[in-house]
Parts: C-alpha cells; structure tokens; sequence
C-alpha cells in the first residue's frame, strides 16, 4: 500500500481566499507491516503535518483565528505532540486563538462510565438543537502525554439528526469569551445542508485528488516497482487495484 499525503492552508481575507500548500509526500508500506499499522502511520504522519503547517501560518500571519480541520487534543505520540505544543504556544505567544474542528469524533470523554457505553456526539445528538453546545463553557481535559490542558465542547450546528454534533477542540489559554465568539463564527458560516462551515469545507475540496491524476500516480507506482524485478517474473505480480494502463 502507499499513501499521498499533502496539507493545505486556506486562509479567508474579506474577498480573497489564499492557498499555502506543502509538497505531496508518499508513504509506502513497510514489509511485514499490517495494513492496520500502515493506516496508523499515515494517520499520524497526516495529522502531524496538518499541524505543522498549522502553526507555521499562525506564526507568520496576522489572523483572526486558526481552525484546524482535525483534533487539538492529541491524538498520536512522538512529532505529533512536539507539533501540537509548537502550536498552542506560538498561538499563545501571538495571542491568535486555535481551535480544532473534529468532523467524526469517536470521544467518549463525557459519558465513558456509563453502561452501554455510546459515544459522547450520539447522546448529545438526541439532547441538542440546532446551534446549541454541551458542555459549557468548555470542560478541560488534562492530556497526561503532554501534560498539557485542554478545553472542548460539542457544537450541533444544524437541526438534521443524521449529522452528529462535532467536537471543537480549544487551548487552555482561551477565555469563555474566546470560545464562544469561534463557535459563533463557525456557525455563521456553516452549510446548511452538510453542517460544516464553509472554511473547513473548502480545504477539502481544496485537497481532493481527481480521478485523473490517481491513475497517472498508480501507474507511475506500478512501474516503479515492476521495473525491479525481471521482466519474465511480471506476469505472476497481480496488481491489487487493477491494470494500470485501462
């Protein structure tokens, strides 16, 4: 297996959008590597990045917040938390509020006690309405990797029942105020119909691959990899996804 992993920054200015995009990197499999470690690493390596770039734009831009398209709250350990932390202090040093959206939280932070044990967006989704969040303010959560403390709630931002609420991830070193206004401005730009805000939607649309290109890259890879071994062995390699030249 490989993966194509690029960031993408999309920074609104009134009327003007700006793009900051890395350079695509590729992950390729290890041998003996499982596909559930393989999808892991790239998870990881993937947020990692995000986060990178994440904080390199809040250093440099004078913005009125940053919101990540994932979690605050870490997820993986190594150059992920370095990550994180870089970017809570510099968004604390220049006093840029950050904000994580998690668009599929699989949290159980709130209710992890209870028997049967849901997820905290599956209970909340039953008791919240459109444009309400829980808890409020925000709980804090002490991460005792990092020894960092967070804050987070779960925003409802539309009145469709299919679409869970969605953790907003918050530094401890924003005030109620701080938050609130973020959680104001995420639903006032957010689709109606799909219940994201429009910036987090936009960076999606931004990094999708088309069709087209997965192709030229899959038989660029195919080839790479036939070429290292005798052209008589070809015909014994089956390619997972199919032919590479229809």
């Amino acid at each position: 297996l490989i993966a194509i992993i690029t960031t993408l920054s999309v920074i609104s200015e009134r009327s003007n959008i700006r793009r900051i995009i890395r350079k695509p990197v590729i992950c390729e499999q290890r041998r003996n590597e499982s596909e559930q470690a393989f999808n892991i690493r790239v998870d990881s390596e993937r947020e990692t990045r995000l986060v990178e770039l994440a904080a390199d734009v809040v250093k440099k831009y004078d913005l009125e917040a940053m919101i990540l398209d994932g979690p605050l709250i870490p997820r993986f350990r190594g150059a992920h938390i370095s990550a994180i932390r870089n970017l809570v202090e510099i968004g604390e040093k220049r006093r840029i509020p950050v904000a994580g959206f998690v668009k599929r939280p699989e949290s159980g932070y709130l209710f992890r006690n209870q028997d049967p044990e849901f997820l905290d967006s599956a209970i909340l989704s039953a008791r919240l309405n459109a444009g309400e969040c829980y808890p409020w303010p925000p709980k804090k959560i002490l991460d005792e990797r990092t020894g960092m403390e967070f804050q987070y709630t779960y925003l409802k931002t539309t009145s469709d029942r299919r679409i869970l609420p969605f953790r907003i991830d918050f530094p401890n070193y924003l005030d109620d105020e701080s938050c609130k206004r973020i959680l104001e401005h995420m639903l006032a730009i957010t689709d109606p119909l799909k219940g994201v805000p429009a910036i987090i939607m936009m960076a999606d649309e931004e990094v999708k691959l088309s069709k087209k290109l997965m192709r030229d890259l899959y038989a660029e890879c195919v080839a790479s990899l036939m070429s290292k071994y005798p052209e008589k062995s070809w015909g014994v390699v089956m390619t997972r996804w199919g032919e590479f030249w229809l």
